[in-house]
Order: C-alpha cells, then structure tokens, then sequence
C-alpha cells in the first residue's frame, strides 16, 4: 500500500501549505486512506472533489493510486485555500490632496476617500490611519475581522465593519456613520460607540488647538459664550506664560467685554498685565482705559500713563463697573 506520507510530502513540495495546514487536513480526511487512493478498486472521490467522468479500468495498481494521488492533491488543495483566507501584507501609504477623491483600496477589504492629509502603515487586516487635516471616508467590508483605526490627535476611531467619515479641522474631529458602527474615543473622554446617522465631536486636546478652535468659531459667528467655552478649556490647559497663554487671556478678556461682562474683563486685563507679560501690553492698557470711560470711580483708571498706574487704580474702577446701575 502507498505511504499517505508520501502524499502528504509532495503536496507539501509542491503547494505553499504549512505544516499547520498539513496538519488540519489530515484531520478533516479518515484515518484509512485506502478508499481515498482508490488503489483496488477506484472508489468514489472525497465529498469535497466532484465526481469525475467515467475512465477505463485502471491496467495495474500505479495508475490506479495515480487516480487516487489525484484526487487527494485536489481535496488538499482545496481544504488549503479554505484555511489561508484573506492574505495580511504590509502597508505605508502617504495620503495628500493629489489624492483628492480617489477610491483607494486597501486590501481586499478596505476602501479609502481621502480629501486631505495623512497616512497609512500596520498591514491590510490591520490598518493605522494618522490623519492630519481634511476629510476621509472609510469603507470597510463587514466580516472580515479588519481591525482598522482612524488615529487623529484628538480622537482614536475603531471600526466594527462599517461606512463612515472622519472630519478634522479647527473645530475638532469629527466622525459620522453611513453604515454600521465604530468605537470613538476622544482624547479627554471615554469610548462611545456611534452608529447610523450618528455623529461624534472630539475638542482638541492641546491649548493651541483650542485657541483654534476659539477662533473658528468666532470667525463663523458663533455666540461668544460658545467662543468662551473653549478658550476657558484652553487656559485650563495652556503653560503660565506661554505665547498660547497669553493670547487665550487677551481673547478672553475681549469677549468679556463683548457679552457685556466690563468689571470681569477689567479683572482679566490686570491679570495679564500682572503676569508681566510685554506682548501686547500697550494694547492691553488702552483696553482696560476703554473699559472705564465715562464711568464714576474709573476716571483715574482712564489717566493711567503706565502699567503700574493702572493696576493700582484698576480695583476701584472693577468695584464701580460691577456695582449695580
């Protein structure tokens, strides 16, 4: 009787299956492989090879175990391109505005749309998107166990099999879902999960990117306690005495002032002139000049020639433009 390992061997020679496919293949057949080589009698194929048409008698047992051969080289073959599934190769793409619009594939499950800036590394069952700026539609083939994220510097995005859209800008990153769902995490809050027609706003993370943000918003009109809300974040987060810090205050003060808050600007405008800050600090005493025109209690204030000057006389006026008229 013909050695099974000699089949096992050849096929071993001349595919590319593992010793791991090997291994699964010979426990998907049955352990007496005489009826599979078919080597007195031709008997029946394996279920998973179609029958073939009918042959002469085979003239002596070599070509009978050649039939047999055969057929198993077609079951392993078979079993093998079953086990290997989709194939994980690496992946380093750069993603720019010459890009602008173009379906991209990545592997055999992914499709990207960029219209923007970034990158792709990781492999194709396991994509990482750094994205920069702009938009990128994501299109995923649900499963296939692709674990692809979407990384920006305010947000992380996980797919789950899905459609959808990362947005970043000024304002933030914005994900929103056509199909399916995605796991968001944002840079300063827990992982929320998004699903259709959902969308999910993650703030910048860093006091620069506030101010921008800040500045967006102001730009589009936005109500300035909106604006104030992310310049107040961003202070929370600025270093003391960084070019970041200082323009946040200046901003802060100057929508104070704007919603109608004269005495909290005021105090806002000492403290930044306390803070020693040289950047803008004439502007910053005309400001606070301005705050106390024609009001009792301000006239010194309003005189003041220098920094000192005004600080010593700021209180007062602070006092009289909360009091109540």
């Amino acid at each position: 009787m013909t050695d099974p390992d000699d089949i096992f061997d050849a096929l071993r020679d001349e595919t590319a299956c593992t010793d791991r496919d090997l291994a699964r293949l010979r426990a998907l057949l049955p352990s007496d492989l005489s009826s599979v080589l078919g080597e007195t009698r031709g008997d029946a194929l394996p279920p998973t090879v179609a029958p073939m048409p009918p042959t002469p008698a085979p003239a002596n047992r070599r070509w009978a175990w050649g039939l047999g051969a055969v057929a198993i080289a077609a079951a392993a073959l078979f079993a093998v391109g079953q086990m290997q599934g989709p194939k994980d190769l690496p992946v380093a793409l750069a993603l720019s505005d010459a890009d602008l619009g173009q379906r991209l594939s990545v592997g055999e499950s992914v499709v990207l749309i960029p219209s923007g800036a970034g990158t792709v590394e990781g492999s194709t069952l396991s994509p990482r998107i750094a994205w920069e700026q702009g938009r990128i539609d994501v299109e995923v083939e649900p499963g296939k166990n692709i674990d692809l994220a979407v990384l920006t510097r305010d947000a992380e995005v996980r797919v789950k099999g899905t459609v959808f859209t990362v947005e970043r800008d000024a304002l933030g990153t914005t994900v929103r879902v056509s199909r399916g769902v995605v796991g968001v995490r944002c840079a300063d809050g827990p992982e929320a999960d998004v699903t259709l027609d959902q969308e999910q706003l993650c703030l910048p993370k860093t006091a620069g990117g506030l101010l921008g943000r800040a500045r967006a918003l102001q730009g589009a009109g936005a109500d300035p306690s909106t604006v104030l809300e992310s310049v107040e974040l961003g202070l929370d987060r600025s270093e003391a005495g960084s070019a970041v810090d200082g323009e946040l205050q200046v901003m802060r003060m100057e929508l104070l002032a704007g919603r109608g808050d004269r005495a909290e600007a005021l105090t806002a405008a000492l403290a930044y002139l306390a803070g020693g800050a040289a950047l803008r600090q004439d502007e910053i005493l005309q400001f606070a000049r301005d705050l106390g025109q024609g009001l009792p209690g301000c006239e010194a204030l309003v005189a003041a020639s220098d920094a000192a000057q005004l600080q010593q006389e700021g209180p007062a006026c602070a006092a009289a433009l909360a009091a109540p008229h």
